[in-house]
């Protein structure tokens, strides 16, 4: 299955308005217009609290790593499970045949589990500014 350069951008501007919140619309500009325009959106708002998250995860997973960081089992069974799914070639939209379009579901799942673990985010957060 072959996705139009168009397509794949009116895809990407789906996936990015669900998960920063925007109305972007990129079906009316050319693709270079539309990849500035999109980029510009994230740097403010919902998408980059998302990325702040995201960095933060990150982090927390590192530090967790190193044992300067305690994670609940909970969380810690969360992180692997999602790894585990994000990187197995067998999920619900596989990559392999949907090319692009197979990273939404990976995408949502990341995006679930920054929401659902954001209790230990802020703790993390909060950990690292007294630090």
């Amino acid at each position: 299955m072959r996705i139009s350069k168009k397509r794949g951008a009116r895809l990407l501007a789906n996936v990015i308005n669900e998960v920063a919140g925007t109305d972007f619309d990129a079906s009316e500009l050319p693709p270079k217009s539309a990849v500035d325009q999109l980029l510009e959106k994230t740097k403010s708002g919902k998408f980059a609290t998302v990325a702040d998250d995201f960095k933060a995860l990150y982090s927390m997973v590192t530090e967790s790593i190193h044992g300067r960081f305690n994670l609940s089992g909970q969380t810690l069974s969360l992180l692997i499970g999602t790894i585990v799914y994000v990187v197995s070639p067998i999920d619900l939209l596989p990559e392999a045949v949907l090319g692009p379009v197979g990273y939404l579901d990976d995408a949502f799942l990341v995006k679930w589990l920054v929401e659902s673990i954001g209790d230990d985010i802020n703790r993390f957060k909060r950990h690292t500014q007294v630090a």
